[in-house]
């Protein structure tokens, strides 16, 4: 991104470490989530899947 200071261009460089840490903590926590459902459903139902019919 390039900023301007006294009619000069200036490159900033961007904050990226601050993004991906919330992109990986993000991605982890999907993770975890995914696991979550998936062991709660084997408990519950015995497969990945509850049974049909209600």
């Amino acid at each position: 991104m390039a900023e301007r200071v006294n009619n000069k261009s200036v490159i900033v460089a961007p904050v990226d470490s601050l993004y991906t840490i919330l992109l990986i903590l993000a991605a982890a926590l999907q993770l975890f989530g995914l696991v979550f459902v998936v062991v709660r459903a084997m408990q519950q139902f015995g497969s990945l899947w509850p049974p049909a019919g209600g």
